[in-house]
């Protein structure tokens, strides 16, 4: 690019940047606010480019308040659709907005930018105590890390065993016929897994039962994605039901807080994902996986309760990303109605 059309496309401080067209109609108008300092920063001319008035609009506040639903619905309101949805900058301009004193502007935009801190913070905090656990499973399972007896005396040592050597396998069953929104069973299915049971449906109809240890798990999903082998310990008797496509990996020999860790996204598994069709684990698939395993249940309860503890820290910081993101957007709702 050139120095003269550098100067045209150059980015200053406060700058807003809108996206001009989409796909889908609340694609347009998501915008972005330049509130850094570089100066060798320039725009793509697919975007559209508004610059605040200094005296009337603090630009911390804008941002906020365009991502909000109630002046997003306004922008989204105004695009225009034949193959593609479109908006013009006349479009953008056309919107009103309710603006306070710069004053307050400032306290709003510097009240909700603490929230976004502590946001960062927290969400940083858990992916190094995901990274954390990562590098300790690894040297537990490389037996790098050692744990100890009561006594002070090593465990013995641990043994190689295929999955089908320690474990009982069912397979699930279909439930679509059966999936009822004030049913009594939860059906466990792979959103249910995928998403650590947060996305639930509902079954009347107990087609197939699940017990408290029981380990599910995922044996189909589409290329490259992260459902496949991906597992859920069963925290109650009498609760879930076991849908298709869904197995269920139960045995007394074996500590399965302690297994989960082993099986869940096992590479075994995953290398059977060819990343272009969909990939479906067969019986003896799951069944074959290699496992090296210790052989004392003491130890392999001792390291389940240890990662336990380091999982617990990660929710107890997935939860408080949750509570602040609600109350963030309970504030943009009541600061930009």
């Amino acid at each position: 690019m050139d120095k003269k059309e550098f100067l045209k496309n150059k980015v200053e401080y406060g700058d807003i940047f809108f996206t001009r067209s989409s796909l889908v109609k609340k694609g347009i108008a998501h915008s972005n606010i330049n509130l850094s300092n570089e100066e060798d920063l320039t725009y793509d001319g697919h975007l559209i480019r508004m610059q605040p008035k200094k005296d009337i609009a603090f630009p911390s506040f804008l941002a906020y308040n365009f991502i909000t639903s109630n002046t997003r619905n306004k922008f989204i309101k105004r695009g225009k659709t034949t193959t593609m949805t479109t908006i013009g900058q006349e479009d953008i301009a056309s919107v009103e907005i309710n603006i306070p004193s710069l004053l307050e502007q400032q306290k709003i935009a510097s009240f909700l930018s603490a929230v976004d801190e502590k946001l960062q913070a927290l969400k940083k905090k858990k992916s190094l105590l995901e990274q954390y656990k990562k590098g300790v499973m690894q040297k537990i399972f490389f037996q790098e890390i050692r744990f100890k007896d009561d006594n002070g005396k090593d465990f013995p040592d641990w043994e190689e065993k295929l999955v089908g050597e320690v474990i009982e396998f069912i397979n699930g069953k279909a439930h679509e016929n059966d999936i009822d929104i004030n049913g009594k069973y939860i059906v466990v299915n792979s959103k249910f897994v995928s998403t650590e049971g947060r996305i639930k449906k509902f079954s009347n109809k107990q087609i197939l039962s699940l017990f408290k240890n029981d380990i599910v798990l995922v044996m189909s999903d589409v290329p490259n994605g992260k459902a496949l082998a991906k597992c859920y310990l069963i925290d109650n008797d009498n609760t879930y039901t076991l849908n298709q496509r869904i197995c269920a990996l139960r045995e007394d020999k074996c500590n399965n807080a302690f297994l989960i860790y082993l099986i869940n996204r096992n590479d075994y598994y995953l290398s059977f994902d060819s990343g272009v069709g969909q990939t479906n684990l067969r019986k003896e698939d799951v069944l074959n996986c290699p496992l090296i395993i210790p052989s004392s249940l003491v130890k392999q309860t001792k390291i389940a309760d240890f990662l336990s503890a380091i999982d617990a820290k990660i929710n107890h910081c997935q939860t408080q990303i949750v509570k602040t993101e609600q109350f963030k957007k309970g504030l943009l709702q009541q600061m930009f109605c």
